[in-house]
């Protein structure tokens, strides 16, 4: 393991196991929990790279959710890539684009992220209802439908 990474960090890394065609609900936080994405410019570049195909080549996104400080996801994974180069291209593709469209160029992750795996006897019906919900309970809107920067698949409308 490597030594250079922080005690939280390799503590999220411990156990993690990419299983291909198995459901993750993500979580990954902005460093030192700045509100990067409280802005409607930041929030729409993030949106927009959520959005792109070339953001999942090899997994699908079936919903998520931008907080001001914070992005939640739910992810299928593919059969080539691990969870965490798939997160990885997720934040790298946000953080270039933030930082192109911004004009300056600083870190905007935390290092990892947090992942569940949702088994199969899991209804992931309550993790898209968290993600909904996650807006209103932070106070950002009152009625969960009024967020611009969630999304959900066709799936589950």
């Amino acid at each position: 393991m490597n030594n250079s990474l922080s005690h939280g960090t390799q503590a999220l890394r411990k156990g993690r196991y990419s299983c291909p065609g198995q459901v993750y609900f993500i979580t990954s936080v902005c460093k030192n929990r700045n509100p990067l994405f409280g802005n409607d410019f930041t929030a729409r570049i993030t949106k927009h790279c959520l959005l792109e195909a070339r953001t999942w080549p090899d997994a699908k996104c079936l919903a998520w959710v931008i907080m001001p400080d914070h992005v939640h996801a739910i992810i299928r994974l593919g059969k080539k890539e691990s969870l965490s180069l798939v997160v990885q291209r997720m934040k790298s593709l946000i953080a270039t684009r933030i930082n192109e469209h911004m004009g300056f160029s600083q870190a905007c992750w935390q290092r990892g992220f947090h992942d569940h795996a949702i088994a199969a006897d899991q209804p992931i019906l309550g993790f898209v209802q968290y993600i909904i919900d996650n807006p209103l309970r932070a106070g950002l809107v009152e009625n969960a439908g009024d967020y611009a920067y969630a999304w959900l698949d066709d799936l589950f409308l």
